[in-house]
């Protein structure tokens, strides 16, 4: 980071009697390229999480792996390329997407985990990911072709552990057993874990039924259906504290139903201000 903002100084010519609106014009300089660099994006990341309230899915898996590809199959950015070199800078990025449930979440592309890390990237590496603590749920991406994936697995782990990760995170991570189109009649050993082709799509809509599931149980959120009158000011509170998915008018006697994903803190906030309300599911 100090890199960047000494080429933005040292690149930018300052005359003795420059004027306010070129020290504006120099500090904007400065602030673009430390929003370029690896930490710039990581905490603006984190910024995007907090004022948009995302629901964060940290993609990870050792390096070079298929996290990327996963994460573009998952959203459909297009724009989304994998770079296929070690440490494509130590850059953390945010790609919106949703759920079957049309839920809004960030996965979070992180950088590929090493088994023995160089000393002069230790402190750069735990840096970087030391938001994963706070997400909201963890997918641990393996390429069950490779031949040391069983190793891989334990690096990931062993990487996870060593940063602290609260255990209730470590628990609920979703193992995806990614390139079963490269592997012959492919069978999981892991009962649990989610079988995928992010190249041929294979997978995907199961593991997006499973992220949802684990979303909404880890943050206390549910699906349900309220009917309310719309005469009173019970939409409006739910477009505010909770997600409307759907309003299904009754224009007949002026009501509505509505599918939402709300809380449990918020739904009984609902329930104390409309106890008058009925619940279809």
């Amino acid at each position: 980071v100090y890199g960047s903002i000494f080429v933005c100084f040292s690149q930018y010519p300052i005359k003795k009697h420059a004027t306010p609106s070129v020290g504006l014009d120099l500090l904007r300089l400065v602030f673009s390229c430390w929003l370029s660099s690896p930490m710039g994006k990581h905490y603006l990341s984190l910024l995007m999480k907090y004022y948009m309230k995302q629901t964060s899915i940290y993609i990870t898996s050792v390096f070079m792996l298929g996290k990327t590809t996963l994460i573009k199959a998952l959203t459909g950015d297009a724009k989304l390329q994998p770079r296929d070199q070690l440490f494509a800078t130590l850059d953390i990025t945010a790609h919106a997407g949703y759920l079957p449930s049309r839920l809004t979440v960030l996965y979070v592309d992180t950088i590929g985990f090493l088994s023995q890390l160089p000393h002069n990237l230790v402190e750069s590496f735990s840096a970087t990911l030391e938001d994963v603590a706070f997400s909201d749920l963890i997918v641990h991406v393996r390429d069950v072709s490779h031949p040391e994936t069983s190793l891989q697995k334990k690096t990931v782990l062993s990487v996870l552990k060593n940063l602290n990760i609260p255990n209730h995170l470590l628990e609920s991570i979703i193992e995806v057993h990614n390139k079963v189109d490269l592997v012959d009649r492919y069978q999981p050993k892991e009962q649990n874990a989610i079988v995928t082709s992010a190249l041929l799509g294979h997978g995907l809509k199961e593991l997006k039924e499973e992220i949802e599931a684990r979303v909404l149980k880890g943050t206390g959120k549910k699906i349900m259906t309220i009917k309310i009158n719309l005469s009173g000011p019970q939409l409006s509170w739910l477009y505010k504290e909770a997600v409307v998915q759907e309003v299904d008018v009754v224009p007949e006697n002026n009501t509505a139903k509505v599918k939402v994903i709300i809380s449990d803190s918020a739904l009984w906030k609902y329930k104390r201000l409309f106890p008058l309300s009925s619940y279809l599911s």
